[in-house]
């Protein structure tokens, strides 16, 4: 079966891709005050800002990228200068350092999967306040009526839901030392290897935000749904199944919408997979089934906008220390299928991800101390959903593929 016809793979490529077709733009900032300051503060502070555009998916090997770094060195020098002299930073030259790094940052996350804005609603509100209602941030409401057009009261829309549901923004913070011992001893310390593990620590955790909740979460029979064994081939019955998944899928209610089926909201239904089962299961449910005898037929595709194959992490596996890092993905065997509306995850940020730097400790022999931080919170209740009264709600139902 031609690839092109088959439901499309949703991966970093794609993404990145996409973004770089659309020519995607984004405002990259730093902030003043430290994340204490930032989370409380209703009123942004910049010292620096400055709008980019992605016009090419690749980066991390580009001269574009060698450009920056070279940038890069040229205002860390001017920084190590002045501070040989003791003649005091410049503002200027150390917010045009973080704003290099930023940039770098920002697009090495661009070439990891990112599906923070696959599956939830982003709401950027850099004056947020620290506790949130979401009322405020669903759509306002009205309706027409006739009216004689003489001293009568018209119907006034109503800007408040009646849902009251109080969610408080957190910070989210790591760190990092560059020792004296590092700098003078170690010829394979590199400022890029450490970009580079932080767009990775930024992408795991916005994904375990959304997919790691997804995953974790318990599904009870209304929202699950077992492999199906009818079908003749494996084709048929992974077809079968996945089919039943979704109309269970699209049964369910949304908790503010509730008289209304998620099939009647034109939702974009992702099928979230591992990488182990995409092979065996896209073209299948992209409509080209192997049936009895070993012949191909071809059927109508599943209305599945996207396969997101997710086995876990960036970083899912490797060592920390003693421990081992845990960003946990779709177990083999298993999927979900998300079904998207505005109003199912949403992603509140205050602040994306965000730098405070120091000159590090003499006793420590520690030479540069960073802190990076975001501030925000994803809510995923009214997405994963719940069963109330009989009643079945959310915006998942999690199946089992035949073996």
């Amino acid at each position: 079966m031609d690839t092109n016809a088959m439901i499309p793979i949703i991966d970093g490529e794609a993404l990145n891709g996409r973004m770089a077709n659309t020519r995607h733009s984004r405002r990259i900032s730093v902030y003043r005050g430290n994340r204490d300051d930032n989370l409380a503060a209703e009123r942004a502070c910049t010292y620096y800002n400055r709008d980019i555009v992605v016009t090419s998916p690749a980066w991390r090997d580009t001269d574009r990228r060698a450009r920056l770094h070279d940038s890069i060195g040229e205002l860390r020098g001017r920084l190590e200068a002045q501070r040989n002299a003791n003649q005091g930073h410049d503002p200027q030259t150390i917010a045009d350092l973080m704003g290099a790094h930023f940039i770098d940052i920002v697009r090495m996350s661009d070439e990891m999967p990112d599906y923070t804005s696959v599956l939830t609603t982003v709401h950027n509100r850099p004056n947020m306040p620290k506790d949130i209602n979401l009322r405020d941030f669903l759509p306002y409401t009205g309706r027409e009526q006739e009216i004689r057009g003489s001293n009568d009261s018209v119907p006034l829309i109503e800007e408040a839901a009646a849902e009251v549901t109080l969610i408080s923004l957190a910070i989210k913070a790591f760190g990092h030392k560059s020792s004296l011992f590092n700098m003078v001893f170690n010829p394979f310390w590199d400022v890029n290897r450490l970009m580079e593990t932080v767009a990775a620590i930024r992408v795991d955790s916005r994904n375990d935000d959304v997919i790691g909740k997804i995953v974790r979460a318990e599904y009870d029979e209304k929202h699950s749904q077992a492999a199906d064994e009818t079908g003749e081939t494996r084709d048929l019955k992974v077809y079968n199944t996945v089919d039943n998944a979704l109309t269970k899928l699209f049964g369910l209610y949304h908790p503010q919408f509730d008289t209304r089926k998620l099939g009647t909201m034109s939702p974009r239904v992702y099928l979230l997979l591992n990488p182990m089962d995409v092979r065996k299961t896209r073209p299948a449910i992209s409509g080209g089934l192997v049936g009895a005898g070993g012949i191909r037929q071809m059927v109508n595709a599943l209305p599945i906008d996207g396969v997101i194959p997710y086995a876990g992490g960036v970083q899912d596996g490797l060592p920390w220390g003693k421990e081992k890092l845990s960003f946990p993905g779709v177990k083999e065997g298993e999927f979900f299928l998300v079904g998207v509306t505005p109003y199912g995850g949403m992603t509140f940020v205050k602040r994306d991800l965000t730098l405070e730097t120091g000159t590090g400790s003499a006793l420590q022999l520690s030479r540069e101390e960073r802190a990076w931080y975001r501030i925000g919170v994803t809510f995923m209740d009214w997405l994963i959903g719940h069963t109330a009264e009989g009643k079945a709600y959310g915006g998942i139902a999690k199946g089992v593929l035949p073996e």
